[in-house]
C-alpha cells in the first residue's frame, strides 16, 4: 500500500506573479493539511477537481495564516493554488494522513 505523504518548503521565487498551482495525488483517507511559515498576503488552498474544474475543499483547507485542518475526499486529483504571495513569502506545506 502507498503511503499517501506530501512535504514542500516554497519561496516567492517559486512562484510566478505570486502564484501557483501543484498537483497533489490523494487517496481517499481522513489526510490534514497544514501551512506554517511567512504568507506575505498570499491565500493557500487545497482544492479538488471535479470533472474538469478545481473547487476547494472547504474553510479549513483555504487559509491566510498558519493553520491547518482535516480533510476526507473521495477524489484523488487534488492541487495546492497559492496566491496573492508578495515579497516574504515564505511557507513549508505538508498534507499527510491521520491513522485512525
Amino acid at each position: 500500500m502507498a503511503t499517501f505523504n506530501y512535504s514542500r518548503s516554497l519561496v516567492l521565487a517559486d512562484l510566478t506573479g505570486g502564484a501557483l498551482n501543484i498537483d497533489v495525488v490523494g487517496n481517499g483517507k481522513p489526510s490534514g493539511f497544514l501551512v506554517a511559515g511567512t504568507f506575505a498576503g498570499a491565500t493557500v488552498k487545497l482544492q479538488q477537481l471535479i470533472g474538469s474544474t478545481y473547487v476547494d475543499l472547504g474553510s479549513e483547507t483555504t487559509l491566510t495564516a498558519n493553520g491547518g485542518g482535516l480533510f476526507v475526499t473521495p477524489v484523488s486529483a487534488l492541487r495546492i493554488a497559492i496566491s496573492g504571495a508578495t515579497t516574504g513569502f515564505a511557507v513549508s506545506i505538508l498534507i499527510k494522513p491521520i491513522e485512525l
